[in-house]
This record gives structure tokens, sequence and C-alpha cells, in this order.
């Protein structure tokens, strides 16, 4: 892999002047972008063509694209959400009460609805209070809105692995395309059964359609794992921890706007579908933006080598199988086969299978913990959509209350995210010693560290703040008390990017001391002959394996972030809604308390070892500060 360096004296010169360059370095200065990613001589560069003074900034690969991306995405997501809630109610109510409201007003008044021309002449008002307050109404539109992002989940859980691959080795734009086209044909699905629902088969169960092409398309779990790809292959890993806040900081700012765009649109046209028309229109132009614009992160190198890994891996795993004689197997051994074969959707889940440290060493559980922890935070997301029912049944809100709300909970976590999570870190974070350069793996240019075991304490005290605001929301006896718990729940953002980052360095340090293993397996005795070459050639591998292959860390993320929150989540908090929304409707908030609760535990088990001298010779996982801890 090839690799831009930049002289310790040139880093001494102009330490001051590095300190002062933003984060997402889009500089016509190539020197100046390597030091902003964190790139020095013992650091590889996050893309051949960031350094090419002969590319222009604007076609240099940065995170800075997706994350405005992110931003306009989140606008499109949020504003839709309250209204997506009445826009089920209004549909369940019209099936089992039609008798209590129109479903649609015609402009004008008597006319006949031919879509889509009718866009523009068709309004759909708000449910009425009498649609709301229904038990038998609510208990639909919450089975509705599961088996919708039960049926995405399922899709995504088979497909992300796949897509996650696709991307290591045809890039992260084509992936980010497919999943963007898959939410446009999933807002304009659900407009078409919105005004035609009588006139299709099954009437709005038709919407299931949506999922089903947005799944095969990847779905968000997918869409999330190439945007984190994309900022993997962009920054190092000593800023890599500040991006992905960054991003989710964005989200949540796009997240606070967008409710109050929505609210402000319905109010004013007085027709629920005028968002969806608003999202259908934001996705089709980040789409465009996506396909035209957006920079390609990962090389022609990068893509050659890791499908040439993956082609190596599928012959490898060809000969095995030829090798295995079904007679000669055990009756377990055969179960576990035709298993492999039923849940294939599952096999990007072996990366988080536990290695072993080094030979006759112990296993390193660490992955798998984190990927178990991941799932239970991704389960809490499959109950957003019935807190939000819980609102409207409870308390009587609106899409515009529910807007206000959200806009109020998503400024809340934008402002933890971008101001005092990084003053946290700033200020409680590991501090660099007077012996680190900027040339070290784990620091960056303007001498911030990056300590997993900081990230793992993000991570606890986050969890912990969740315990804290589910237990006031179930003590809870007025909408006031509600929403300040559900309030609280702002500054628990840092569980996700401390997650994805510490699941990154725990990758990759897996992946380079297997490579390492290996070569020293290779190598024999004639380590002392071949010195020389040897740590170009362990540079080179390590590179190969660990850093370029975060599309199959984040694909495997992302089925399991599919599996949990689209696919077991929905379904598990809709069961526990419906079964309990006449006698107990804070039942979602109990069960969202045990399953912070497991996370906590799970991660608790976490352990991250000190790194070896043969490891803080090239880049350690944790900062030289941390290592009398």
């Amino acid at each position: 892999m090839s690799k831009l360096s930049t002289s310790p004296h040139r880093i001494s010169d102009d330490a001051q002047r590095q300190q002062d360059e933003p984060l997402l370095g889009l500089s016509d200065d190539p020197d100046a972008y390597n030091f902003v990613h964190g790139a020095s001589e013992s650091t590889p560069v996050v893309s051949a063509l960031s350094g090419d003074a002969s590319v222009p900034w604007y076609r240099r690969p940065s995170p800075a694209w997706v994350l405005v991306g992110t931003f306009l995405a989140a606008i499109a997501l949020s504003s839709t959400i309250a209204p997506r809630v009445e826009l089920f109610v209004k549909l369940a109510c019209q099936e089992i009460h039609p008798d209590y409201e129109p479903m649609r007003v015609y402009h004008p008044a008597g006319g006949v609805m031919d879509w889509p021309s009718s866009i523009g002449t068709v309004t759909i008002p708000r449910p009425s209070a009498k649609c709301q307050s229904d038990p038998a109404v609510q208990q639909a539109a919450a089975r509705l809105g599961a088996t919708l992002t039960t049926i995405m989940g399922s899709i995504s859980c088979v497909t992300a692995g796949w897509w996650g691959k696709f991307s290591d080795r045809y890039g992260r734009v084509r992936l980010l395309a497919l999943t963007l086209v898959g939410g446009v044909c999933s807002d304009l699905i659900l407009v078409f059964v919105a005004l035609a629902s009588d006139r299709l088969p099954g009437g709005y169960r038709f919407l299931t359609v949506a999922p089903v092409i947005d799944g095969l398309m990847g779905g968000i779990a997918t869409g999330s794992a190439a945007t984190h790809a994309y900022l993997s292959d962009t920054t190092s890993s000593a800023n890599r921890s500040r991006v992905f806040s960054l991003l989710l900081g964005l989200l949540f700012t796009g997240m606070a706007c967008g409710p109050l765009i929505g609210a402000q649109l319905i109010s004013w046209s007085g027709d629920l579908l005028s968002v969806f028309y608003l999202a259908a229109l934001v996705h089709f132009t980040y789409l465009l933006l996506t396909i035209f614009i957006l920079p390609e992160s990962l090389t022609k190198e990068r893509a050659a080598a890791n499908t040439e890994q993956a082609r190596k891996q599928a012959e490898d795993k060809k000969l095995r199988r030829q090798q295995e004689v079904w007679q000669d197997m055990s009756v377990v051994q055969r179960i576990l086969r035709v298993l492999g074969h039923v849940f294939f959707f599952l096999e990007p889940l072996s990366i988080f299978v536990p290695r072993k440290r080094g030979p006759g060493g112990r296993r390193n559980w660490n992955l798998l913990i984190i990927a178990i922890t991941y799932g239970c935070v991704a389960l809490i997301v499959g109950s957003y959509q019935f807190k939000f029912q819980y609102a409207n049944y409870v308390y009587g809100w609106t899409s515009q209350q529910l807007g206000t709300w959200l806009s109020i909970v998503g400024t809340l976590r934008a402002i933890n995210l971008i101001v005092i999570l990084p003053a946290f870190i700033k200020y409680f974070g590991p501090k660099p010693q007077s012996s680190q350069t900027p040339g070290d793996g784990n620091s960056l240019p303007g001498g911030l560290p990056h300590s997993a075991r900081f990230d793992l304490l993000v991570i606890r005290l986050c969890l912990c703040l969740e315990l804290v605001q589910y237990s006031i929301a179930i003590a809870s006896q007025t909408a006031l008390v509600w929403a300040s718990a559900t309030i609280v729940s702002s500054f628990t953002g840092g569980i996700g990017p401390s997650l994805q980052a510490l699941a990154v360095e725990t990758f990759s340090a897996s992946e380079k001391s297997h490579v390492v293993r290996d070569n020293d397996t290779q190598s024999g005795g004639d380590t002392q002959a071949s010195g020389e070459e040897d740590g170009p050639r362990r540079e080179s591998d390590e590179g190969k394996r660990s850093g370029q292959n975060y599309g199959q860390l984040f694909g495997a993320m992302a089925v399991v972030q599919a599996l949990c929150s689209q696919m077991l989540g929905p379904a598990f908090f809709g069961a526990v809604f419906v079964a309990s929304i006449k006698t107990f409707p804070k039942g979602i908030f109990v069960a969202g308390m045990c399953i912070i609760g497991l996370a906590l535990v799970f991660i608790s088990f976490v352990r991250i070892p000190r790194p070896s001298p043969i490891d803080s010779e090239r880049e350690p996982l944790l900062s030289p500060s941390h290592e009398g801890e």
C-alpha cells in the first residue's frame, strides 16, 4: 500500500499551525491534509488521493462530504417520524372505524382521485382525537409499524454482510448510492399507498413492498455501515472517535431541525403527506450528489488487494469443504454444517469469533462482547416508534407536539456530541506525555492521544445514565416529568461513536497480531537473515488486512444493527406495547431498562490488553501515557 511521509522537522516547525487546522481537512496543501488526519511516518495515509497535489480539493475523499450528506438525510428522516405515526393511525382508523372521519380531503371538493396527478389536490389531515384514543386503532398501528420495520430488518440482516464486503471491493460510494435508491423508493411507495390504499390489494398492507425494496438495497443499517467505512478510510485511529462523535452530533442536529420543519410544513399545508414529498426530494438530491460529486475513499489498489484476499478466502473455504467427508463427520459437525447453509446470512458475524492473542495464549473476547453490547443498544432503537405512540396514546400528543419534543431532544443530543462530549474528552481524557511526538500512531498532530480505555469509560458512564433516565420515566406521572426523563437520554449519545471506535481499534489490533503471527510462522528460524525485509512486509500485510477491511467490520456491525434495531427490537417492543397498552403502557420502559442493564453487565467484561514491546514499536492500541494503569 502506498504511503506518504512527512519530515519530523516539518512537523516540529509547523506544530503550532497544525493545531489550528480544521478537523475535516479540506485544504489544498497535501501535507496539511496528512497532519489533520494523523498521517505520519508511522501511520498510513488514509487515501492515495488525499495527498495528491494534482487532484483538486473537491475531488479528494474527506469526512466532510458524508457528514454534510448525513445532516441532510437526518433532516429528511426526522421530519417524517411524527407524521408517520399519525399516518399509520389514520390508515388503521380508516379500516377499523371508517365512520369516524374521512381518510382524504379532495380539492376541489368532489373531485375524483387520479394518482399521481392528485398530488397537491388531495390532502390527508391529521387523525382525530377519537382515533388516537382508540386502543384497537393504536394496536393496529403498532402492528403495522413493527411489521414494516421487522421486514426491512430481516432482509437487511441477510444482505448487510454481503453489501459490506461489496464496499471493500467496489467502493463505499456505490454502496451509499444504492441505499439511497432504496430510501427514495420507500418514500414514493408510502405516498402512493396513502393516496390509493382503498384501491390496492391488502389496503394499507401494501406498504410492506417498501421495506422489501429498501431491505434488498441494504437499508439504514447498510447505509450507516457505508458511511462509517468511508469515515474510517479518511481518518486515523487518533481522531476517528472524534469524527464518529461529530457524525452523530450532526445526525442529531438534523433530527432537531427536521421535526420543526415537518411540523411547520404540515401546519401550513394541512397535509400529512407534505413532509414525505420533502423527504423524497432531499433523498433524491443526496443521491445525485453521491453519484456525481462524492469522491471515492477506496483506491483501486486497495480494492484490488481486497478482491484478491476475498478470492483466496473463498478458495480456501472451498478446499476445506472438499476435504470434509460427510460420512466421517460427527453428528455435531453435520448439524453445524447444515445450520451454516441455512443461516448463511450470519456468516459476516464470524468476524466476532474470539481469536487467540498468541501461540498458546487465551482467546480475546473483547470484539464479541463489544458486538453484544452494540446489539443491546441497537435493540433500544427498536422501541423509539412505540415511545412516540406512548406519548400519542397517553398524553394525546399530535405530530406538532411530538415534533417539538423531538427537536428539543435532538438539539440537546447535538450539543452533547459537538460541545459537551469533546470538552469532556479534552479535559478528562488521556493527556499526552512530553515524550510523545506527532509522529506517534496513536496521537493527533495537535498532541491529543487516543485511548481505548477512555472509550470504554465513556460507554459505561452513558449506560449508567440511561438506567437513570429509564428509572425516571417509569416513575413519572405527568407528561412534563416523562419528557424530562427522555431528555436525560440526550446526554448518552457517546455510546454509539465510542463503541464503534473501540470496535475498530480492537479489530485492527486483532488483525495485526494475526498477521504478525503468520509472518513469524512463515519466517521460521530465518528471522535474522530476513530482518531487513521483514518490517516492510509486516507493515504492508497489516495495512492490507486491518486498514482496508473496515467494510467487512462495519458490514458485520450492520448485520447486528439490522438484526436488533429493525428485526428483534421492533418485534419485541411491539409485542410488549400491544400486550401492556391497556393495563400498563410503561411496560416498554421496564423492558428497555432491563436491556440497558444487560448491556452494562456485558461491557464490564471487556479488558483492554497493554501493548507488547513489539506492538509499541509500531502503532499501539493504547496511549503510552496509560501503560502503567
